[in-house]
């Protein structure tokens, strides 16, 4: 069952997070209506990284799967998370 509150906190904390970010050599360019994977190594930065893109683009959202609040989510529930964050945002 998803906790629509704490869904809400979750938002709310890592929307608010500020990132030490020290800038890499890698360069990402996006492709429209593509999606993108960073793949690489163990402790390589991928979420420093990622969450790094994800504050300059504010249309965005970033759902960690492993945290507790998302951890027993369904498929059909992924929809619901979706759009309360939209609802939240004004995405």
């Amino acid at each position: 069952m998803l906790d629509e509150g704490l869904v809400i906190e979750y938002f709310e904390k890592t929307t608010s997070r500020e990132i030490e970010y020290i800038e890499r050599e890698l360069n990402v360019r996006p492709f429209k209506g593509k999606a993108t994977s960073i793949v690489g190594p163990r402790r390589a930065v991928k979420t420093y990284f990622l969450l790094h893109k994800f504050k300059e683009t504010p249309s965005s959202m970033y759902v960690d799967l492993e945290s507790v609040e998302f951890s027993h989510l369904k498929a059909q529930e992924l929809l619901k998370v979706i759009a309360l964050y939209e609802a939240r945002y004004d995405v």
